[in-house]
């Protein structure tokens, strides 16, 4: 009898979430007023206006003049690394075997 209680509960309570969740993506996608940006504009006919006459002729264009390049600085050889000598190490069992 407790358990079938306990059982009734947690169906309630499951469906209760389910709806809230339902409920809530509901009215955020789909109920909600939003209002027009600042500068929204209404489409109508009138602000499309083509014409069927010939193009005015535009002025070919004027090539610019090239300026010349900057010479670029010259590569130099890359310099090698100094040589250090190596070290000795001592083994990393070395000081296993030492302390007993």
């Amino acid at each position: 009898m407790r358990r079938e209680k306990e059982r009734f509960q947690a169906l309630v309570a499951a469906v209760a979430i389910y709806l809230a969740v339902v409920g809530a993506v509901l009215y955020f996608f789909g109920f909600r007023h939003e209002e027009p940006s600042r500068h929204y504009v209404e489409k109508n006919r009138n602000g499309i206006a083509v014409s069927l006459g010939t193009p005015v002729p535009t002025r070919p264009k004027a090539h610019p003049t090239h300026r010349p390049r900057k010479a670029a600085p010259p590569k130099t050889a890359p310099r090698p690394k100094p040589h250090r000598p190596k070290t000795a190490r001592p083994s990393p069992t070395a000081h296993k075997t030492a302390r007993k």
